[in-house]
């Protein structure tokens, strides 16, 4: 089952980087909904699971953006170790500690990034510390919202479940 989780996020994930380059081309640069995905998979606290989702998806950001193939496959491998690891260990009750984990997550993967991108390439453009700030800032504010919207969601399903009527009634009198 959390495969296919992974799965349909790697799709949503795909579809919302396309229409974000479509839609706004600028700002396809700055929010990363691979990043969210990672992280939010990280967050159910399995390491080795975080870690392969990390690199798969990582893998597929490689794959769909115009840069070296494997950097991000990289980034996204040690992104889904550090945040599983720091779910385990952090009591992440609070929102903000969501958002702050979002935040740390994007910083370790810009760092990844961007050494293994000025170690390889010759002359690579690096980009301007306001983009890195606003990414860094976005990732922490949409993540936080993600888990808080899918938490309200799953809240509202259970209670629909429980307050479900069952639809075959035994007795007299139908």
């Amino acid at each position: 089952m959390r495969a296919l989780k992974l799965f349909v996020g790697l799709i949503l994930a795909l579809v919302a980087h396309f229409v974000l380059a479509a839609v706004v081309p600028e700002w396809a640069g700055v929010i990363d909904p691979f990043l969210l995905l990672i992280v939010f998979v990280a967050l159910d606290g399995g390491v080795l699971g975080a870690v392969l989702a990390g690199c798969a998806v990582g893998l597929a950001q490689d794959a769909v953006t115009n840069g070296l193939f494997g950097v991000y496959g990289l980034a996204g491998t040690v992104v889904g170790f550090t945040a599983a690891r720091s779910a385990q260990l952090l009591s992440l009750e609070r929102l903000w500690f969501v958002a702050l984990l979002f935040c740390l997550s994007a910083i370790v993967q810009q760092i990844v990034a961007l050494v293994l991108i000025a170690f390889l390439i010759e002359n690579s453009d690096l980009p301007a510390l306001a983009t890195l700030a606003a990414r860094i800032v976005l990732a922490g504010f949409l993540g936080s919202l993600l888990v808080l919207l899918l938490s309200r969601l799953d809240q509202s399903l259970l209670q629909w479940r429980r307050n479900r009527q069952p639809r075959v009634r035994w007795g007299v009198g139908r």
